[in-house]
């Protein structure tokens, strides 16, 4: 069982009424370049979020705050293969969402997408907290099935497609990118499966949602880069 962080604790971080610092607090006061990893990502969403709705006010702040306190208390103490706190991930994946499709539920399930998968809560949780359409996205993105078989990302990936859920087929899309940024702590092997999947699969899934990173870089060239430098 995964150890839970204390939610005072969590609260701390984002901007919680009854806590001793708020988001607001570290941003003015707290120098960026001495925010450890998990509070950077925070901070990085948040402030996306913020400016998103300057333009035009269409993200629920405090839904996604709310989304991101449990992602950090479901994936509790969990860690990456690189050392970090795992819910790093998700909420790095949905501040990269906020880019390209600026939608409270599409959020949120960027925020969660590995919950089910990864940790000990089920979609019943889920539910009574977040409503049957973020369950029914979480689920949706989850390689484990019914019957505890894991499928493959190209197979959900596929199903996806079938069904026509454009804002799920992106968030597996980041998602893939986002673990293309520490791929060279695997195994040769694994190193050159991820980078044919990523060719063969993902650069035609990004041509077909029309994805690319704000600026000069597109997403496509994330994956050709990582390609040129890992490929062995």
């Amino acid at each position: 069982m995964h150890k839970y962080y204390n939610m005072t604790t969590i609260a701390s971080q984002y901007g919680n009424s009854n806590a001793k610092t708020t988001s607001t607090q570290l941003r003015n006061n707290t120098n960026i370049a001495k925010l450890n990893k998990l509070q950077l990502a925070i901070y990085d969403l948040k402030n996306k979020i913020k400016s998103t709705n300057k333009r035009t006010k269409v993200v629920d702040e405090n839904l996604i705050t709310k989304a991101i306190k449990y992602t950090i208390k479901w994936h509790g103490d969990q860690k990456r293969q690189t050392g970090e706190p795992y819910c790093c991930h998700p909420i790095e994946v949905a501040s990269i969402v906020l880019d390209y499709y600026a939608d409270t539920d599409t959020i949120i399930i960027a925020l969660l997408h590995d919950v089910i998968e990864d940790t000990i809560i089920t979609p019943e949780e889920i539910t009574e907290i977040f409503g049957e359409q973020i369950t029914l996205g979480v689920q949706s993105l989850t390689r484990h099935r019914n019957n505890n078989n894991k499928i493959g990302s190209i197979e959900l990936m596929f199903l996806l497609g079938v069904t026509l859920k454009r804002h799920l087929l992106l968030i597996k899309l980041i998602d893939r990118i986002h673990n293309l940024q520490t791929i060279n702590i695997k195994s040769v092997d694994k190193i050159n499966k991820i980078i044919n999947e990523s060719e063969k699969y993902f650069v035609p899934l990004a041509n077909y949602l029309e994805l690319y990173y704000p600026g000069v870089i597109g997403v496509i060239g994330v994956i050709g880069e990582c390609s040129a430098g890992l490929h062995i």
